[in-house]
């Protein structure tokens, strides 16, 4: 719940300010930080099935 109460502000953010550019680098950054916390818990939990 918390993460689509962000999601929404995010947007919500997105359209109702001047400076979009910013809000939209701000999204793309979150994202792709989610992006390598889960590459990385992945790869722990493939590192230690394999040892």
């Amino acid at each position: 719940m918390f993460f689509s109460h962000f999601l929404y502000s995010q947007f919500d953010s997105f359209f109702f300010t001047k400076d979009r550019f910013y809000t939209l680098e701000l999204l793309k950054n979150s994202i792709v930080g989610m992006n390598k916390l889960l590459q990385l818990s992945i790869f722990d939990t493939t590192k230690t099935f394999i040892f």
